[in-house]
């Protein structure tokens, strides 16, 4: 049975979160390994609080787990504060395994969960570490520069915008029509074949995390 390591916040209601990609990775007949990066307070009406966990501890939580398990795909969602991204980043540096990226930067309700240098951490620690993006409209918006409404468009010039910007392959989120990426002629199929696991662990409809 191969495993997954799903890097995430954790849902006290099992919407999203590190909760449902597990439930997902079972699904699909995988091994869920779980490093928690923050405790949330949420139900299905929205998110009221979020307490991330310290850096070191999930740095504890990923050598724990490294170091007993071999991973075969990577998810990872929200990390709350740029330190934590930095943290995440350094310690899957030079894993041989697909990692899949769902930036979580606000919650369904409005609900902050990463401020701009934790955007810009994502951009400079871990895009280099990416194989799948996995943003809704709002936050692809936010990580290209440009107006939700825009790119919620799927016109062609965001496809260029997120090219200059660097950013990894993109796959279908929330409020897309097209994936503007190399992978836009790829089928599902396709991307199930070649990476099975982890380009299946998209983000589920949860609130957060």
């Amino acid at each position: 049975m191969k495993t997954v390591l799903i890097i995430a916040g954790s849902d006290p209601g099992a919407g999203a979160g590190l909760q449902q990609d597990l439930k997902v990775a079972t699904l699909m007949g995988a091994y869920g390994l779980t490093v928690v990066t923050a405790l949330t307070v949420q139900n299905s009406l929205g998110v009221t609080a979020v307490h991330p966990v310290a850096p070191e501890v999930v740095a504890a939580q990923l050598d724990a787990v490294r170091s007993d398990f071999p991973v075969a795909a990577v998810k990872v969602g929200m990390l709350a504060t740029p330190a934590l991204v930095r943290v995440v980043a350094d310690k899957l540096k030079g894993l041989d395994a697909p990692l899949v990226l769902d930036p979580v930067l606000a919650a369904g309700g409005g609900f902050p969960l990463l401020a701009a240098d934790g955007i810009n951490a994502l951009k400079e620690e871990l895009f280099p570490l990416t194989y799948l993006l996995t943003p809704n409209a709002p936050e692809a918006a936010r990580l290209a520069g440009l107006e939700p409404r825009l790119v919620e468009g799927g016109g062609g010039s965001d496809a260029n915008v997120f090219n200059a910007e660097g950013l990894p392959a993109l796959t279908l989120g929330v409020g897309f029509e097209h994936a503007h990426s190399p992978l836009e002629s790829m089928s599902v199929e396709r991307l199930h074949g070649l990476y099975g696991i982890a380009a299946g662990l998209v983000r589920a409809a949860g609130t957060a995390a």
